[in-house]
């Protein structure tokens, strides 16, 4: 009932909402325009893309190429950044299987990361192994596994990754505490924002910076600040650099990298 009077309160969430919801029924070009729309409240131009937001739309459509499904598939990756950059670049892989009745339990530590390898938020952090309730993970994880990411944004490179799940060491930092992520978004292989995000599980806080460490405020839309000042971040210059060695004939791109 909430849901359905926030709907009629807001039209444009319950448009949103039924697109996603008939997504199947429109072009990848249709459903972007009435996507954007609906997010955004002005009309896409694909003609002449202007904004950051137009700019990713006309790539979805016009920028296929076959090594995108590799990069978005989180263990073929794995693969690419080690000859790109190194193998130090990658966490650990303790493994990977087709179904959640695959997985030996027994076989992984006590503390480890389960997550799909073609979506996001498809995931389980297990801190400890003996609180963990393994039919219900496996409840997750199967539903995860049918859904088609494309559809969501018809971003192309999902539609044919193979699904998969898999499993990775848990990492904290040295105060054991869950690791800061740096995204870096790069454009021409050139890295000029850094995302900064902390406290996942928690409070999760997002912010900004350029590659001054200059805090960026109206770089994207966000749902958090990170109220700290830049100065305070564990950050390191040296974490751009590994970037600056990817492919330079992308137009963007976005590398995470754990400290």
């Amino acid at each position: 009932m909430n849901r359905f009077l926030r709907g009629i309160r807001r039209p444009h969430l319950l448009c949103n909402y039924l697109i996603k919801k008939m997504s199947w029924l429109f072009t990848d070009k249709m459903y972007l325009r009435l996507r954007f729309y609906c997010e955004l409240g002005y009309w896409l131009d694909f003609n002449n893309p202007k904004t950051f937001s137009e700019k990713l739309q006309w790539l979805k459509l016009y920028d296929r190429r076959p090594e995108y499904t590799i990069m978005v598939d989180k263990i073929e990756v794995k693969k690419y950044v080690a000859e790109k950059l190194g193998p130090e670049y990658v966490i650990s892989t303790l493994g990977f299987w087709n179904t959640p009745d695959d997985i030996d339990f027994e076989a992984l530590p006590n503390r480890f990361v389960l997550k799909c390898n073609h979506n996001s938020g498809g995931l389980y952090l297990c801190r400890d192994k003996s609180t963990m309730d393994v039919e219900a993970v496996k409840k997750k994880l199967r539903k995860s596994l049918r859904q088609n990411y494309y559809w969501l944004g018809r971003e192309w490179p999902y539609k044919y990754v193979k699904r998969r799940i898999l499993a990775e060491e848990y990492m904290i930092d040295e105060n054991k505490k869950e690791l800061v992520d740096y995204k870096f978004f790069c454009f021409h292989g050139i890295p000029m924002l850094c995302q900064v995000i902390s406290d996942r599980s928690e409070d999760e806080k997002i912010d900004f910076y350029d590659m001054n460490w200059k805090r960026h405020g109206g770089a994207l839309r966000q749902r958090q600040l990170w109220q700290r000042h830049p100065e305070q971040t564990e950050y390191n210059g040296e974490y751009a650099k590994p970037v600056e060695q990817a492919d330079r004939q992308l137009a963007h791109k976005k590398h995470s990298l754990p400290p």
